[in-house]
């Protein structure tokens, strides 16, 4: 009884090292790879505009992270334009039918959907 004990108390400071030693956290800083969405009107028109969209990437490397991307586009909340994208992606679009002396508002949206697989 007393050996059994003894091999007990023994054990118990080599679980309590491992325990503290081994269960380390690493908390270096995980940068996420998450495309971001630019919108800038490049020319206005009287009844027309000309509005560039861009994905730009979240690192500062500016790799492609493999996700297909859907772009959407509203016009005071009615959608106008919804495209498919890489995430390395630069096109500017020709909005026409404006009405004089109106203020419009355009909104972009980026979904970023599941990661591309090879064939």
């Amino acid at each position: 009884m007393i050996k059994i004990r003894r091999i007990c108390l023994s054990l118990i400071p080599i679980f309590i090292y491992f325990f503290f030693v081994s269960c380390e956290k690493d908390l270096t800083p995980i940068i996420e790879k998450n495309p971001q969405l630019q919108l800038t009107a490049e020319d206005v028109g009287v009844t027309e505009t000309w509005i560039r969209i861009k994905i730009v990437q979240g690192t500062p490397d500016g790799e492609d992270c493999g996700l297909k991307n859907t772009i959407t586009v509203a016009r005071n909340d009615s959608v106008i334009l919804k495209l498919n994208a890489s995430t390395q992606w630069d096109t500017v679009f020709y909005h026409f039918g404006l009405l004089p002396k109106h203020d419009y508002t355009y909104k972009a949206t980026l979904t970023a959907d599941s990661p591309r697989r090879g064939r």
